[in-house]
Formats: C-alpha cells, sequence, structure tokens
C-alpha cells in the first residue's frame, strides 16, 4: 500500500508540472527533454525515492527554466519600452496609460515593472529621453530655448527650464553657453 500511495502521488505531482507549463505556455519537452509519457513511466524508477528525486528535480529544472525565460521577456519588454518613448517622446500628451496601451499591459504593472527595471519611475524615465535630445539641440546651437522646450514635449518652457536645472543643475542657456566655451577653447 506505501508503494501504491507513491505512484498516486507521483502521477499527482507530475500531473500539476505538466498543468503548471500548459498554464503557463512552457513546452514540456523542451524543459524536461523528455515527453510527458517518459516522466510518467514507471518501469523508469527503481524505486519510490527515484520518483521523488524526480519529481523534486522536474520542480527545480521548471522554476530555473521560468526564470531564465522570464529575463529574456523582461529584456524585451525593457527594449520595447525604450523603444516606444523614443518614438513619442514629442508627444506633450505622451503618459504611462499610453505606454501601457501600446504594450497591452495595465499600466500599475508597466509602473512596476519601470521602477524594478530602470531604477526610476515613468515620467523620470520620459525627462531623460527628453534631455538627452534637448541637450543635443542646445550644442548644435541652431534653435531657441522656446523651441527645444516645444520640440521635445515639455507642454511649458518653465517646465522645460525647471527640469533641465534639476537634472543638470545649470539652465539650458548656462549649458549652452558653458557648451559653446568649450567647444571655442578646442
Amino acid at each position: 500500500t506505501h508503494e501504491v500511495y507513491m505512484y498516486c502521488l507521483f502521477y499527482n505531482f507530475v500531473g500539476v508540472i505538466l498543468k503548471a507549463c500548459e498554464e503557463i505556455n512552457v513546452d514540456f519537452v523542451s524543459a524536461f527533454s523528455k515527453s510527458p509519457e517518459q516522466m510518467l513511466d514507471i518501469d523508469y524508477y527503481r524505486n519510490t525515492r527515484q520518483m521523488i528525486e524526480s519529481v523534486y528535480n522536474m520542480y527545480r529544472t521548471l522554476c530555473e527554466y521560468v526564470k531564465k525565460n522570464k529575463n529574456s521577456q523582461n529584456i524585451t519588454l525593457k527594449k520595447q519600452i525604450q523603444s516606444i518613448i523614443k518614438e513619442n517622446y514629442v508627444n506633450k500628451n505622451f503618459s504611462l496609460i499610453e505606454l501601457a496601451d501600446h504594450l497591452d499591459y495595465s499600466s500599475s504593472y508597466l509602473s512596476r515593472f519601470i521602477n524594478q527595471e530602470f531604477g526610476t519611475g515613468f515620467g523620470e524615465l520620459l525627462n531623460n529621453v527628453r534631455l538627452e535630445k534637448a541637450k543635443s539641440l542646445l550644442h548644435e546651437g541652431m534653435c531657441q530655448v522656446k523651441e527645444i522646450s516645444d520640440y521635445v514635449g515639455y507642454s511649458s518652457i518653465n517646465s522645460f527650464i525647471r527640469t533641465f536645472k534639476r537634472v543638470e543643475g545649470v539652465t539650458p542657456k548656462q549649458y549652452r553657453d558653458i557648451q559653446f566655451s568649450s567647444d571655442s577653447k578646442l
């Protein structure tokens, strides 16, 4: 009876792992290098201890497989976020909600993801892209600060100047003057 109980438990555990693979779209054979039928073949195991070890190893393998694939999914999502922000930063009304709509995720999930993966919030991430483009335009010296502010997606010049000074420590005009003075020394 003890062995019958162990066989039932074994089938149930393997069944749970199969169901988990199905739920999270993991190909069982690619994760375990065996088919479910091969895993469930009782003749393969010499004793119940080997069955228990097999279930434990399946569990660990599934956890590692999910973790590895989650990391690659995170990298893909991170690149998508960066790309969409770079495509839309000029839009004054671009928001986390719009980003979430683009990616078909909830805004609360994306907010947590951005904080975790980028170490900053959505607004700061968007500002960083805008400010990098603004610094490039300031360095070129062709546009007025107001034009740059509009071009990079700020709703007001005051908001642009305030954000620029908070991040760079100088106003956009001071930044441009510093760039020109250092260029003329070269």
